[in-house]
């Protein structure tokens, strides 16, 4: 049995789920959680078919929003897809609590804590 327009309109859309296309090219600075932590800083740069990943550890954290960063990256890559964690209990505010970087081939690259 069909329902009425009007109440299959009035439903919310659903939400893009995590696993996303693979056209999806995720960019910019992402946070690796860990325990109410933020270990990391991620930043994802895509200026050819390539991803530019570098990773931040992070400073002492003095109990703010986000922790500071060290100004140089401790490790960089070169990514053909990255593959950003979600979270969707918490939203967006937690995609990137952790990253999975594949570098070429059946190498990967995860950035996380265990």
């Amino acid at each position: 049995m069909e329902r009425p327009a009007e109440e299959a309109a009035a439903e919310p859309a659903q939400a893009k789920p995590a696993a996303a296309s693979a056209d999806e090219r995720p960019s910019g600075a992402f946070h690796v959680h860990d325990n109410g932590g933020r270990p990391f800083k991620v930043e994802v740069q895509w200026p050819g078919p390539k991803a530019e990943v570098q990773v931040f550890k992070s400073l002492q954290y003095d109990g703010g929003e986000l922790p500071s960063y060290e100004d140089r990256a401790c490790v960089s890559f070169y990514a053909e897809s990255v593959l950003v964690g979600r979270c969707p209990h918490h939203g967006a505010v937690f995609d990137g609590n952790s990253i999975l970087l594949h570098v070429g081939g059946l190498k990967y690259v995860f950035i996380g804590v265990l």
